[in-house]
């Protein structure tokens, strides 16, 4: 029988940069790769962008990216290549080198702004800046096409936002967003009744 992989996961193998892109390269010609989960491994420039190639697949619906090893060039290709990923569903973008460099956060804004069919978003223990989640959230507040069920911002500077930007209609959605796990879902158009807590809901599938 012909081998058939819908789910890559690769954690902590110590796999070259050249070997990485070889395994994607080789899954990109199988088609109908349906998650890819990359933990603790090298993401160099041949890799990278092997994976940059893969998000424009309309089969791809999970991307879970956790400590990698990357060079600023690499995250920049990655967060600019998200930009087409049109079918992700669900995102995960942990302790990502050099995402918070105002300019990487900007552009990932960008990119997440037309992703209509992404549901479920992780942008854990980044080192964002309180500038930064106030972009992300103006970002949830006026992106039209976002249709979020669930957004982690944990290990973030989230406490520090309310003070510096606490008239924001962007920090009402960040914070209902981020609200309890009994009530995960708010609509864009809905104001918070409470503060949230600095916890946020744990991604959800």
């Amino acid at each position: 029988p012909i081998l058939f992989v819908k789910d890559l996961v690769l954690k902590d193998n110590g796999i070259s940069d050249q070997g990485m892109a070889m395994i994607l390269e080789a899954l990109e010609a199988q088609g109908g790769l349906m998650s890819i989960a990359i933990w603790n491994n090298l993401l160099g420039s041949c890799s990278s962008r092997r994976l940059s190639v893969f998000l424009t697949h309309k089969d791809l619906k999970q991307l879970s990216l956790k400590n990698p090893s990357m060079d600023t060039a690499a995250v920049t290709d990655l967060i600019e290549a998200l930009a087409d990923a049109a079918s992700l569903v669900k995102l995960e973008l942990v302790q990502i080198p050099h995402l918070r460099l105002d300019e990487n956060v900007t552009q990932l804004c960008e990119s997440l702004a037309g992703l209509d069919e992404l549901r479920h978003l992780s942008l854990s223990d980044n080192s964002f800046k309180p500038g930064h989640l106030a972009q992300l959230a103006a970002l949830f507040a006026e992106a039209r096409r976002l249709d979020l069920r669930s957004v982690d911002l944990s290990f973030n500077q989230l406490q520090l936002i309310r003070t510096k930007v606490a008239s924001s209609d962007g920090l009402g959605q960040l914070s209902a967003l981020n609200a309890a796990e009994s009530n995960p879902v708010q609509s864009k158009k809905s104001k918070p009744q409470k503060q949230a807590s600095d916890s946020p809901s744990d991604l959800q599938s």
